[in-house]
């Protein structure tokens, strides 16, 4: 495929209509992932690893491309434009943190309350989740939050939760905004 059969990006039009799927893609034209459509928006080379993303972030949007259900996943759409230009910019630590501190703040109580706190082996394992994952880094921290934003031991309303408050915390992440 050559760069001139994708869509102009200088065209801000370009992505209305895009409908973002799951999976990775060898063609545009067969469907697109988030961070393929980072790489388009960057006018790199079409692939789901572009050279313009911070590496945790292109893992954790890979992740989330997938995790998330279709309706959750075109939420990603608006925040296209705001990655390219993260790799190396020296955040990266910041967005690990934020990551872990989502995991605990947001997604541990759903899960606890998803298991029954009545359960105190499922808790147990889950504060032994807790502490093992602040051990994690990098592309491991990223698969923990796209795993828990894909667990299916929650209600739909807590999933719808989980979800959205997945793609804000990427936002705030691409964007650098830190919650106090």
């Amino acid at each position: 495929m050559t760069s001139s059969s994708l869509p102009n990006t200088a065209d801000p039009a370009w992505k209305d209509g895009l409908v973002l799927s799951a999976g990775s893609h060898d063609s545009p034209w067969l469907g697109i992932d988030f961070m393929e459509a980072v790489s388009i928006q960057a006018g790199e080379s079409y692939s789901d690893d572009p050279k313009c993303a911070s590496v945790f972030l292109a893992e954790l949007g890979r992740g989330l491309n997938d995790a998330l259900d279709d309706e959750h996943r075109q939420s990603l759409i608006p925040l296209i434009e705001l990655v390219p230009g993260t790799r190396g910019d020296g955040n990266d630590w910041l967005r690990e943190h934020m990551a872990l501190d989502w995991l605990v703040q947001e997604w541990f109580p759903i899960w606890l309350d998803g298991v029954g706190v009545e359960e105190p082996d499922q808790a147990t394992k889950g504060s032994l989740w807790i502490t093992t994952a602040m051990d994690l880094r990098g592309s491991e921290l990223a698969d923990s939050v796209a795993t828990a934003v894909a667990w299916e031991g929650t209600t739909p309303k807590s999933s719808d939760k989980i979800q959205g408050d997945a793609v804000e915390l990427y936002r705030r992440m691409v964007t650098i905004e830190v919650q106090l």
